[in-house]
């Protein structure tokens, strides 16, 4: 059969179910839905993996097959909705735990030089006592 377009096809001279698999690649469900990338499973692990250890977007890419840009774009949009929601407030009988903590950084424009010679930014965070999840953040400060 010939296509008016020279070196086409029709969707009937292509493999079986063709025209499903780029009809079905086009359509988008949700903002947690990409066409071509790693599994749904995948990418949260991507995610949970970047909270849970201090690893760089360079070396987080390639554990998960990917680039570093892949892996900061499924970071960037799937995290929020893996995030709990903050917690308005708190019961009257709540213990929280309060805790500052130097984290180093390579980031020299908000980090100051400590004593060890390294750059590294003073973080305060609050934890629930009973649930021993995080319950505020503050703002990194330079030491």
């Amino acid at each position: 059969m010939d296509s008016p377009v020279h070196g086409a096809e029709s969707a009937s001279a292509t493999a079986p179910g063709a025209g499903e698999r780029t009809a079905a690649r086009g359509r988008r469900c949700g903002p947690l839905r990409t066409a071509l990338g790693p599994p749904f499973q995948d990418r949260v692990m991507l995610v949970v993996t970047y909270w849970r250890t201090n690893l760089t977007m360079r070396q987080l890419a390639p554990l998960f097959g990917g680039w570093k840009s892949a892996a900061d774009q499924v970071i960037d949009q799937l995290g929020p909705h893996l995030a709990l929601q903050p917690r308005r407030r708190f019961r009257n009988d709540a213990v929280l735990i309060v805790d500052g903590t130097l984290v180093p950084t390579r980031d020299r424009t908000v980090a100051k030089q400590s004593k060890n010679y390294r750059h590294s930014t003073n973080h305060q965070v609050v934890i629930d006592a009973d649930s021993r999840l995080v319950v505020v953040i503050g703002r990194p400060l330079p030491r």
